[in-house]
């Protein structure tokens, strides 16, 4: 998956367990993009680019990929383990107990 690293989408990317290459949106709020982009990184779930190294850089991360496609099983398994995949079930329960 070639991403940007909102929110949503690494809660998405993650629960299918799928290996990313995030490009945080520049311009997002307190650079909250990189953030969540470096965190996958560093569990090895996915690899970053910035915007303003996106030619290049995207162009090395996808060719290593593709010369090394046990890399992509690697950090799809690593991105499925940070996935929250019982998100309605805990979302559920919390409101239950609120209203019990």
């Amino acid at each position: 998956v070639i991403s940007r690293a909102g929110a949503g989408a690494i809660a998405e990317i993650t629960v299918a367990g799928k290996c990313a290459v995030l490009v945080p949106l520049p311009t997002a709020a307190e650079d909250h993009q990189t953030m969540n982009a470096r965190s996958l990184e560093q569990a090895g779930a996915a690899a970053l680019v910035h915007d303003n190294h996106i030619g290049e850089g995207l162009k090395d991360i996808l060719s290593d990929l593709m010369q090394h496609p046990e890399k992509i099983q690697e950090m799809a398994a690593k991105s499925f383990a940070l996935g929250i995949t019982d998100a309605t079930k805990k979302i559920t329960d919390t409101l239950l107990a609120d209203i019990s």
